[in-house]
Parts: structure tokens; C-alpha cells; sequence
């Protein structure tokens, strides 16, 4: 009989960056788009977990921090345009 090994179940307190290194590594602060940035990491790393190294989740993060600027998203999540209406 055959031992079948699994990967460890990840869940997003296993990430290698923790809130404190997504808000000091983009200059946030603490509120919710902590949270979705470290479920962005999170999902980031159920497609592959060997990408659950400080290295390659800060390399997503300087990748990626632009994008919520360049799509109008602030910090609360809203869009800009939806914020002046």
C-alpha cells in the first residue's frame, strides 16, 4: 500500500509576509487594503506554493502595487469616480 503524501494545507497566516511586510514594503497603512492585498498574495501562492518565499512575494507585491492606483481603486476600496458622485 502506497502512502500518498499532500502538500501542507496552506491558509493566508502561512504566507512569508506577514501585514506588517505589505505595509512597510508599500508604504500603507494598516486598514483593509492590507487584507486584500495579502488575499491577492494568498491566491498568488495556491497556484504555485514554492512562490511562498519573502523573495517572491515582495518581487508580486513591487509588480503589482500600481495597479489599484491605475484602476482608480483608493484605499476604502471605492472608485474615485464613484467617491465624487
Amino acid at each position: 500500500m502506497a502512502i500518498i503524501q499532500e502538500e501542507p494545507v496552506l491558509t493566508p497566516n502561512d504566507l512569508a509576509l506577514d501585514g506588517r511586510d505589505i505595509m512597510r514594503l508599500l508604504h500603507i497603512p494598516p486598514g483593509p487594503e492590507v487584507g486584500r492585498w495579502k488575499e491577492r498574495l494568498y491566491q498568488y501562492v495556491l497556484e504555485d506554493p514554492s512562490r511562498n518565499t519573502p523573495d517572491a512575494l515582495q518581487r508580486y507585491l513591487m509588480e503589482h502595487q500600481g495597479e489599484s492606483e491605475r484602476n482608480g481603486i483608493n484605499n476604502e476600496g471605492e472608485s474615485e469616480n464613484a467617491r465624487e458622485q
